[in-house]
């Protein structure tokens, strides 16, 4: 009787060290989790304060006036004593996007710097960039803005985690591209969804009929229709495109093309705006992407 006393309270002591053990094994593994997951949410938190931070002090989304283009402004000065690099503003009213710009020496530089040129982890978000074959004025035919799609929903995710919806698309249509001197209002008409070995962008033309052609494909492409329709491809001969991951796809992309519809001179003092296209269209853009 003894000896099966003593196996049993054998038995027990082995069981509770296991359990002791499973314990602080589990314990770690939380320890750890609840470490990398502050550290995440600490490095999103810290991107977005870096971003806040620069829009506070060079362009202000809620004191903006943007039922005049021309009186929409950014402190430049500001913007180049933190980054040289800058060559516009990007603005999509009631969404995350209000962010500078950038064009850098190539299309890598900033996927992981942040807009001070900081880099590390809480930099991953990187900045808003322009392709490096575009012109730094703008003046190219298409002007390609790229973005990361961040799960906290800043940056571009906007372009892929909202815009294939309908009514959102609609109601987010326009908008704001910002340089120092020209202000461009878009209203966007086409959303790609399609993968990185896509050579879907070109930057500028030989021919208008090549212009017409790439406009034509988009719209035949997209998993949207702005209600109202599609500009007619031929009226399209001045674009900004937005791109980011789609993460629905393997190595997915979300290519945002919009058309310019009115531009302006910043702080212009009565001197109106201008457009590429005829009051018809304008007028239908700015209806549908109010």
């Amino acid at each position: 009787m003894s000896e099966q006393v003593n196996e049993d309270n054998q038995s027990k002591k082995r069981k509770r060290a296991i359990w002791r053990v499973v314990f602080w094994i589990a314990l770690v593994v939380f320890v750890v989790a609840a470490g990398a997951l502050a550290y995440i949410m600490w490095g999103y938190w810290s991107a977005s304060k870096t971003y806040d931070d620069i829009a506070s002090n060079a362009f202000k989304a809620e004191s903006q006036d943007v039922s005049e283009l021309s009186k929409l402004t950014v402190d430049w000065d500001y913007l180049r004593s933190v980054n040289p690099d800058v060559v516009a503003w990007v603005y999509i009213p009631d969404t995350e996007v209000n962010y500078p710009v950038v064009q850098g020496s190539d299309n890598e530089e900033y996927l992981h710097k942040d807009f001070g040129e900081g880099e590390g982890f809480a930099a991953r978000g990187g900045t808003i960039f322009l392709d490096v074959a575009d012109k730094n004025d703008m003046s190219s035919q298409n002007n390609v803005l790229y973005g990361h799609h961040m799960r906290d929903g800043s940056m571009f995710a906007v372009l892929s985690d909202s815009y294939i919806d309908q009514d959102f698309f609609d109601a987010h249509r326009t908008i704001y591209v910002l340089t120092p001197t020209r202000n461009y209002k878009c209203s966007a008409f086409s959303l790609v969804l399609t993968d990185g070995w896509d050579a879907i962008v070109e930057t500028d033309f030989t021919t208008a009929d090549g212009c017409a052609q790439y406009v034509q494909d988009k719209i035949e492409r997209s998993v949207v229709e702005p209600t109202g329709g599609f500009p007619s491809a031929t009226s399209v001969t001045k674009l900004f495109s937005f791109s980011t991951c789609d993460y629905q796809e393997t190595n997915g992309r979300a290519v945002l093309f919009s058309q310019v519809v009115e531009t302006a001179v910043p702080n212009a003092d009565n001197s109106g705006s201008e457009t590429n296209q005829d009051a018809a269209v304008i007028q239908n853009a700015a209806k549908e992407g109010a």
